[in-house]
């Protein structure tokens, strides 16, 4: 675990809230959190440099934002 996840303002929540599917309740509160989060820049920057975690794709709310499997596919070369 990185340094920085310790301080974070999640810890103690259940971590579900930060993978909301289709619930924009949880989806706002898990936003609202992040943005009190003293280290809400290095979650967003750890989330845009890692697509994968324990070699599955990386989702749910990094740093204030959402993140999906399909914003990491590359296009096919024509």
């Amino acid at each position: 675990m990185s340094d920085w996840r310790k301080s974070a303002a999640c810890v103690g929540y259940d971590p579900a809230l930060w993978f909301p599917g289709n619930s924009q309740l949880m989806r706002r509160e898990a936003i609202h959190i992040c943005h009190t989060c003293p280290v809400m820049m290095q979650c967003r920057k750890y989330a845009e440099t890692n697509n994968q975690i324990c070699g599955y794709p990386l989702q749910g709310i990094w740093g204030g934002k959402e993140f999906t499997p399909r914003k990491y596919r590359r296009r096919a070369p024509r």
